[in-house]
């Protein structure tokens, strides 16, 4: 027994050096981040979670559509259209809809924890720990990649991560999508730091990977997201239009078009050819709903101010109130070297506040535009040029306690965050309430939520609208669905017991084994409606479009040919170094 004691003893001595040695090497500035990250998801420690606005649709579509993943047999997709309990069964379309990266991660990390046996109903709390974790990381490395101080890293990226906004998505929304731009975010223009001031090279790689995943988070932001950066594109026309950086943007972007077309082709499809909430006028959105939903001056400074349930909007004082100071007193950034770089992070603020006001013309924007719901959103743009800026406090700062003084300003504003977190909505219930169609039901089609008694109250059978036959269900596990039909007449005319997407294959094999495609149509209640000829075994399953199909193999190709591209130009690279080494030997 004392031989165990002493070994286990020093097996911990050796772990706590090894620890002592790597934050060693670790700057300062970095630990501080990541005690900022520690600090602010405390109350997610303990198996609890956040019990926000999305919650029960997010539960609902990892619980169920986790069980889809499975990395023992290599399967790593998840269906397009959602079943089981989600729409009573009849299949319903988030997969076609809902961008897809958030769903995608819950349901791994579920899949993941139910592996080895544990809770996957923390699947979302996980998820948010990352998001948060990785978005401190992200932003610090490229502050300082942008201003080459990590003093200045670590106080904007604990600003980024401790705006009232970021900590309200987590614990009062659960806005998985939108939490997920908070990464992206600084990769885009991190990526766009290095087209135009740094090194190209590494430019698509980051403009890429950060648009890509902003698209697949949400796609509203996005752009609106394109929308800044295009104004700030025509506010220095000289460093942009120039034929060598309009061409790497163009070839950057025709490759994040391809990337996401999986998600995007479908979708466009589903806005072309058929109806659904979605993209109903007055559904997802009215002009009264949007105007209450902008912000005034007041809202930003306002403590308490709250939209929407507890959503707390108002800018982290000490962030608001350092920002000003830098942007008074530290004369350095109106520099000719630092201008052009000052007056972008200015831009950025001013143009996404502006967009999230009420000073804001929505009545005149387009349609899609007006998809943002909640102009407030843009908060979360607002918050990272606000961080970009605040770190160049400690160029002011002098004198003997300049480091003491740092860390006073950084543990207040962590302090500031952490006491906005809406500690009464987090619990140890993993509670599983199912509102799985979304706040307005918004992937039904139209015809359906015009006759929601009708969806409400239809069972799963296969309905006869004409003719007569004998209908025998074989198995129906949505989207899937297979069936034993016995002609009673020449035709008949059946509703399905599925809502209407377009990407359904319906086939019918009679006794002959001949095996013919049917066409279906929408009814007037938004379920699939066909015409049958002859008996046989009819078979339904979701394969999306054609269009669709295309997409997916161009999303493949290109990927496979970004990443043997990356893999060449890095092994080119080894090689020409070897090559110098060899020279100078």
């Amino acid at each position: 027994m004392e031989i165990i004691k002493n070994k286990l003893i020093k097996a911990y001595e050796r772990i706590k050096n090894d620890i002592h040695d790597m934050l060693e090497l670790l700057p300062k500035p970095l630990i501080g981040v990541m005690l900022a990250i520690l600090i602010l998801l405390s109350p997610l420690f303990d198996n609890k979670i956040a019990w926000g606005h999305d919650y029960s649709f997010h539960a609902t579509n990892y619980t169920l559509n986790s069980n889809q993943i499975s990395f023992q047999n290599f399967h790593f997709f998840l269906p397009k259209i959602f079943g089981k309990e989600i729409a009573n069964g009849f299949g319903y379309g988030t997969g076609i809809f809902y961008p897809p990266l958030s769903y995608y991660m819950t349901s791994y990390i579920a899949s993941f924890l139910n592996f080895f046996n544990l809770d996957k109903n923390l699947s979302i709390t996980c998820l948010e720990i990352l998001i948060l974790a990785l978005s401190g990381i992200i932003m610090y490395i490229f502050l300082n990649r942008m201003f080459k101080d990590n003093k200045i890293a670590g106080i904007g990226s604990i600003s980024y991560i401790s705006s009232t906004y970021f900590l309200s998505d987590i614990y009062t929304r659960c806005a998985l999508g939108e939490l997920l731009t908070f990464i992206f975010i600084p990769i885009v223009f991190w990526g766009l730091y290095e087209l135009f001031f740094e090194n190209e090279k590494k430019f698509n790689f980051l403009f890429i990977l950060g648009y890509t995943g902003m698209i697949h988070s949400h796609l509203v932001l996005s752009v609106y997201l394109t929308i800044i950066i295009i104004i700030l594109f025509m506010c220095f026309p000289k460093k942009v239009f120039r034929k060598d950086k309009m061409i790497k943007l163009f070839i950057s972007s025709i490759i994040i078009l391809l990337l996401s077309c999986p998600y995007l082709v479908p979708l466009i499809e589903h806005k072309i050819y058929g109806k659904y909430v979605v993209f109903e006028p007055n559904s997802m959105y009215s002009i009264e709903w949007i105007k209450y939903n902008s912000l005034e001056i007041k809202d930003f400074i306002k403590i308490g101010t709250i939209c929407l349930d507890g959503v707390k909007v108002y800018i982290n004082h000490i962030t608001l109130i350092l920002s000003i100071i830098v942007i008074t007193f530290n004369k350095k950034i109106y520099s000719k070297e630092n201008s052009v770089l000052y007056k972008i992070i200015i831009i950025i603020v001013i143009t996404s506040s502006f967009i999230s006001s009420t000073y804001f013309p929505w009545e005149k924007m387009p349609s899609f535009l007006k998809m943002i719901q909640f102009p407030w959103r843009m908060c979360g743009i607002t918050l990272f040029g606000l961080s970009l800026l605040i770190g160049n406090i400690i160029k002011i700062i002098k004198g003997e306690n300049k480091l003491l003084i740092i860390s006073a300003i950084a543990i207040s504003i962590i302090l500031f965050g952490f006491n906005s977190i809406s500690q009464d909505r987090i619990t140890n219930s993993h509670q599983n309430e199912y509102m799985s169609l979304g706040g307005q039901s918004e992937y039904l089609p139209t015809n359906t939520i015009n006759s929601i008694d009708y969806f409400n109250n239809r069972n799963q059978d296969i309905i006869i609208k004409k003719g007569e036959a004998e209908i025998t269900i074989i198995e129906n596990n949505t989207p899937y669905l297979k069936s034993l039909i016995e002609m009673k007449s020449e035709s008949i005319v059946i509703e399905l017991p599925r809502l209407y997407y377009l990407g359904y294959s319906i086939k019918m094999t009679d006794d002959k084994n001949n095996i013919k495609k049917l066409k279906y149509t929408e009814n007037e209640n938004g379920f699939v409606q066909l015409e049958i000829n002859n008996s046989g075994i009819l078979e339904v399953s979701y394969q999306g479009t054609n269009a669709n199909r295309i997409a997916n193999y161009i999303c493949l190709v290109t990927l496979l040919t970004c990443i043997l591209t990356l893999i060449y130009k890095k092994h080119r690279q080894i090689g020409y170094k070897n090559q110098i080494v060899f020279k100078n030997r």
